[in-house]
């Protein structure tokens, strides 16, 4: 691109057309791929039985290997169940043809369906993988600590439904949450935002870069850190995420990056008179 740009711009339509060609006719796999598996395999049946729960360590065999992924026969034939490219391993998959041999046994783990997708079975052995593109160098050492990488799978899926929860839980009473002061302990910093584990509710808020003071802070990090404790106040919920914020609790502009205790302990009555000039309850900020 930077080499020569006339050239890239002379090319765009034709490079465009040939990249959406592409896309369209992996689409057209894929719903052949899903429609066959829809047909012809006792799907429900297996789902029915519960062989086929979200976090379910299954063995299957091969059957065919396609643009779209690999088709896995399961429970002896009884079923039948899909493992995208994105799905094979944490290295890139953009073709899944020829990746393994058909017959060849395979283990997998079995991922949450979707709404509108009760009988299609979608399996992951990316999420089997002891270090990332292990799947593509040596499939046996995935399968052998196939049972040890699934317990770590379930433990970190029933930690995020908790968290969904808790956020769910802390989303219902917005109304409520949005006229408290909350206090919590940064778990997680990022350049542009930090993760703070809200004390009362457990859930789990965002704090963005640009909301920590009306000073600019060039990156999170510089202020806060791993273990920090916080008070700061609901800015805006979208979707299940729920943003939070400590710029107005800054009696000067800046305060924030000067002296983040003094904040903190003077959050109390400045967050009281911040409700009281925004008609009690607190305007959207970076909305």
């Amino acid at each position: 691109m930077l080499r020569n740009l006339q050239l890239v711009y002379d090319k765009a339509e034709e490079m465009a057309a040939k990249w959406l060609k592409k896309q369209r006719r992996r689409e057209r796999v894929y719903l052949r791929v899903r429609g066959w598996l829809g047909a012809g395999f006792g799907n429900k049946a297996f789902i029915d039985c519960g062989r086929a729960e979200a976090g379910t360590l299954v063995e299957g065999t091969v059957l065919a290997t396609t643009p779209a992924g690999i088709i896995v026969s399961l429970g002896a034939g009884a079923a039948a169940g899909l493992i995208t490219n994105k799905h094979i391993s944490a290295h890139q998959v953009e073709s899944a043809v020829g990746l393994l041999t058909p017959g060849t046994q395979v283990r997998a783990i079995v991922l949450p369906r979707t709404k509108g997708n009760d009988c299609s079975i979608f399996l992951s052995t990316k999420a089997l993988e002891p270090s990332p593109g292990d799947m593509l160098r040596e499939p046996q050492l995935v399968y052998d600590m196939a049972e040890e990488m699934a317990a770590v799978y379930r433990a970190l899926r029933n930690e995020e439904m908790e968290k969904r929860r808790l956020n769910h839980t802390f989303i219902r009473k917005s109304g409520v949450q949005g006229r408290k002061l909350h206090k919590g302990v940064v778990v997680e910093v990022k350049p542009h935002v930090v993760m703070v584990e809200l004390a009362e509710s457990g859930a789990t808020a965002l704090l963005r870069k640009e909301m920590i003071s009306a000073e600019c802070v060039e990156a999170a990090g510089d202020v806060l850190k791993v273990g920090d404790k916080v008070r700061a106040c609901l800015m805006y919920i979208y979707g299940r995420r729920i943003f939070i914020t400590t710029r107005p609790l800054e009696t000067m502009p800046g305060d924030m990056l000067r002296d983040p205790g003094r904040v903190y302990e003077q959050a109390g009555a400045v967050f009281e008179a911040w409700l009281e000039n925004a008609g009690t309850r607190a305007p959207a900020w970076g909305m």
